[in-house]
């Protein structure tokens, strides 16, 4: 028989594969050095004692120059994070992060002054969530949000639109409506699929931006503003650019709604079910308050005290197989497995047997 063969990385040489020790992390599973060469090593490494501490670079000195680059712990232990473990190993973490800021905040930080302080930083609400979520929260829990976000720049969502039209001098006019001001305007000016920017770029003509609506309003009124409005541009004679008709929310349209949800949830008799086979419509329904629509099903979960001895031994006469008894009745398995007596209530059930034959 061929000889399995190895490279050694050490040595550069060829070696019988039985040169090299077992290994689980290599792919081959067996060690990159051959024996003879990591034997060597052993041998250097015994007789000078300099090279034994290899692996302790990280010294007191070291490990605090190298804390010193860091304004707190979380950064410290991402960027560097030998000599963080080090300082933890030797018992020194806290002597040389004392200069660091936490990035917890104390308990009760979040006043009405500091969360008003903090929001005057951002210019729209999703960006005052984005960044600082607690003090977002804790102002919207204590109905400070008003008041501490009056500054900022009113934007829309799936409920309220803001109506536009964007007019050429040539009496050409495009109406929509949007739930993001300026994210619309961008598109408008630079995204090629736009109207507004395919005519410009026909024509040559710079557009006038024009808000119809001042503020913005609910999404069924903005349908039949920018209804209105389309009207009203042709009956002067002006050119409409709109190629979709008008009303049009977009992605606002949601799939899910509350009867959807609700006719979906009557399929199924638990949780659980409704959970797996429509995940869609059980995240719509959980994310918007609509659990009320799983009230017609059944709870699973027993109550406490329900497996008792009796208890556990009439459900194991119910299955064939103790798989079957441990699929079906896992409560009454742990119970018994706590107390004690799962062998005695499954020892007229058959244990798996093993499908290969002795040859």
């Amino acid at each position: 028989m061929d000889i399995i063969t190895k490279f050694c990385t050490k040595c550069k040489t060829e070696k019988p594969i039985h040169d090299f020790a077992m290994s689980k992390v290599t792919k081959s599973g067996r060690r990159h050095r051959c024996t003879c060469c990591r034997n060597a090593r052993r041998r250097e490494v015994y007789k000078n004692p300099e090279l034994r501490n290899w692996n302790k670079i990280w010294t007191l000195d070291k490990c605090k120059n190298e804390a010193l680059k860091y304004n707190n712990r979380s950064d410290f232990v991402r960027y560097s994070c030998s000599a963080y473990h080090r300082a933890i190993k030797d018992g020194y973490l806290d002597q040389i992060c004392t200069h660091m800021t936490s990035r917890w905040k104390p308990y009760r930080f979040w006043s009405f002054d500091q969360c008003q302080k903090e929001a005057l930083k951002y210019k729209t609400k999703i960006e005052f969530k984005t960044n600082n979520s607690s003090a977002y929260s804790l102002s919207l829990k204590r109905g400070w949000i008003t008041s501490i976000c009056s500054h900022m720049e009113a934007i829309g969502n799936i409920h309220k639109r803001l109506v536009y039209a964007y007019e050429f001098p040539n009496k050409a006019v495009y109406v929509g409506l949007t739930c993001n001001k300026k994210r619309r305007q961008l598109q408008h000016l630079q995204y090629r699929k736009s109207p507004v920017y395919k005519y410009s770029l026909k024509t040559k003509l710079t557009p006038i931006y024009k808000s119809i609506s001042k503020t913005y309003i609910t999404a069924e009124r903005a349908q039949k503003l920018e209804d209105k409005t389309i009207e009203n541009y042709k009956s002067n004679g002006w050119q409409i650019l709109n190629s979709v008709k008008a009303g049009a929310l977009g992605w606002s349209n949601r799939k899910w709604t509350f009867e959807k949800c609700q006719v979906e949830a009557l399929k199924y008799k638990t949780r659980s079910d409704f959970q797996n086979n429509s995940r869609r419509a059980y995240s719509a329904a959980h994310r918007n308050n609509w659990m009320q629509i799983c009230d017609h099903m059944v709870y699973r979960r027993l109550p406490k005290g329900t497996w008792t001895y009796e208890s556990c031994k009439q459900a194991a006469l119910l299955c064939k197989n103790r798989s079957e008894f441990r699929s079906k009745f896992i409560g009454a398995v742990r119970k018994a497995n706590e107390e004690g007596f799962y062998e005695e209530i499954v020892s007229h059930l058959k244990k798996w047997e093993s499908r290969t034959k002795s040859m």
